[in-house]
């Protein structure tokens, strides 16, 4: 049932975000798969008009850290400078 709950926390995060007035601006891709064994959660990807690739990415990697001595739960992103350099912000 944990699948339920993200569902409602998501909804949940989306009437938020509508109520700040950037609802609009969000999409929710339950399908996502990017292949990556470290992820445990939550993955994202931003875009920004005219750009065809995403800016930047990340997820939850909560068990990331614990296979390097640590274990901590964790939240990250990377921007690739390239696409940086390529977007019309």
């Amino acid at each position: 049932m944990r699948a339920k709950g993200a569902v409602r926390h998501l909804s949940a995060l989306g009437r938020r975000l509508a109520a700040q007035g950037v609802g609009g601006h969000f999409v929710y891709d339950l399908g996502e798969v990017r292949g990556l064994g470290y992820y445990t959660g939550i993955m994202f990807q931003v875009y920004v008009e005219g750009l065809g690739f995403p800016l930047c990415g990340g997820g939850r990697y909560d068990d990331l850290c614990a296979r390097f001595g640590r274990d901590l739960p964790a939240v990250g992103f990377s921007f690739g400078v390239e696409r940086v350099e390529q977007a019309e912000c």
